[in-house]
């Protein structure tokens, strides 16, 4: 039977309906929180649902409290300080490429337009690609660069002058492809002040580029002068097996890197990183915001930053990964006609299903399963596609990974057996 909510759910729904925009009303779910502990959200329904997306890898950690107390605030740009000190240094000791300086900021969002503004101060050109189906936020830069989930790009316009979009080379793209976009860029080079790309595309499925474009990529850039820029908002922090995603391709370096999500511990914050000779390209003024590197945004990060440090070392990370894989080859055994695919690395991943009549892009069996994993006490999320998002907190003990895999399974079973009923699809976006 489809979910029904409690009164108290349908209160706080009907207030939000009233009192919040559409534009910040995402959930395809009926989910009203009141709190949450571990990796739990607490419901108005009395429910406690697992995270199994990590706050869309803002909270890694779980929702407990990393911080005792209040860290005092104060207005960043106008003083230094020791905290934003300490937690630049321990980040930059993990940029791998040699000496590099950072600049707090928002959100990442605000890091992708700050990294815009780098790259052109720093060649003196204006143009930036960028690649079909990447996500780099939602501020006016940020947004002209994304193509997933653009939103109402036509009616607010006009977007940033002089970027472009070209299509995504994933790894099973063929060698023409491959070949046809680098000439492309090469064609357009001396005009290229940066390409901006996510090394796994997250939003759009975990999907990794193709080594040989990124490679080609990467000479192309050496030669020509234009910047090469990593979006790593969603999966620093050893999502992806290595501390940034572009690690995964040894043979490329990234001129800058943007960070957000978990960089604030769970609060907003954000930074690029990136060769202090870029970095010095901007001066005072020319991006600076009020809470930018702000002391408690600042406290978390480098506490959360210590604790995942520590977790990745003695192999918790890794083993979670392994278990997600585990997970997803008995399901693939188990249910060969469902389960399509694993998209993804590390503990970032991309569970594509299909429908009962054999269709992988068949959005409404995907919301299906997400719907009565919500009902089983789970929340995941199938960002406009059909795949599941599993991205869970790396604090989660193998019993709640085990309880969330069951439910994932059950749901799964549910619907090959058509018992998950169609009133629920009033809740999908479409």
């Amino acid at each position: 039977m489809p979910y029904k909510e409690d009164a108290a759910t349908a209160q706080l729904l009907r207030r939000h309906e009233k009192l919040i925009a559409p534009v910040q009303t995402l959930s395809e779910l009926p989910l009203a929180v009141t709190g949450a502990h571990g990796p739990y959200l607490e419901c108005a329904d009395g429910r406690e649902i697992l995270d199994f997306i990590s706050g869309a890898c803002t909270m890694n950690l779980g929702y407990d409290p990393i911080l005792p107390g209040h860290i005092g605030q104060f207005p960043f740009p106008y003083a230094t300080g020791s905290v934003q000190l300490e937690y630049a240094q321990r980040l930059i000791a993990l940029y791998p490429y040699g000496q590099a300086m950072l600049s707090y900021g928002i959100s990442g969002s605000e890091g992708t337009d700050a990294a815009i503004k780098y790259a052109r101060a720093y060649t003196g050109r204006r143009r930036i690609i960028s690649f079909a189906g990447d996500y780099h936020g939602k501020s006016y830069g940020a947004m002209t660069l994304t193509s997933v989930f653009k939103g109402g790009s036509d009616y607010i316009g006009p977007m940033l002058p002089e970027c472009r979009l070209l299509p995504f080379c994933g790894e099973d793209a063929q060698a023409e492809q491959v070949s046809a976009e680098l000439s492309e860029i090469e064609a357009q080079g001396g005009e290229i002040a940066a390409v901006i790309f996510e090394a796994v595309q997250g939003d759009s499925g975990f999907l990794p580029l193709h080594r040989g474009f990124l490679e080609g990529l990467y000479e192309l850039s050496r030669r020509m002068g234009f910047l090469m820029v990593s979006d790593e908002s969603q999966l620093a922090f050893w999502r992806t097996g290595s501390f940034f995603s572009v690690e995964n391709y040894p043979k490329v370096q990234a001129d800058l890197i943007v960070m957000g999500k978990f960089l604030g511990g769970g609060i907003p914050l954000s930074a690029v990183i990136g060769r202090p000779e870029i970095m010095k390209s901007l001066r005072p003024l020319d991006h600076d915001f009020t809470f930018a590197g702000n002391a408690e945004a600042c406290a978390r990060g480098l506490k959360a930053f210590g604790i995942t440090k520590t977790l990745q070392a003695h192999g918790r990370i890794a083993e979670i990964a392994k278990a997600l894989e585990d997970f997803y080859a008995g399901l693939k055994r188990r249910h060969p006609q469902a389960v399509a695919r694993l998209t993804g690395l590390g503990t970032a991943r991309g569970l594509w299903l299909r429908s009962q009549d054999g269709r992988e892009d068949d959005q409404t069996a995907c919301f299906k399963v997400i719907y009565e994993c919500f009902v089983r006490g789970l929340y995941t999320q199938r960002l406009g596609s059909s795949f599941l998002r599993l991205e869970p907190e790396y604090t989660l003990t193998n019993e709640q990974l085990q309880q969330a895999f069951g439910i994932i399974e059950g749901a799964i079973a549910a619907l090959e057996r058509g018992e998950i009923d169609d009133a629920c699809l009033k809740w999908m976006r479409r």
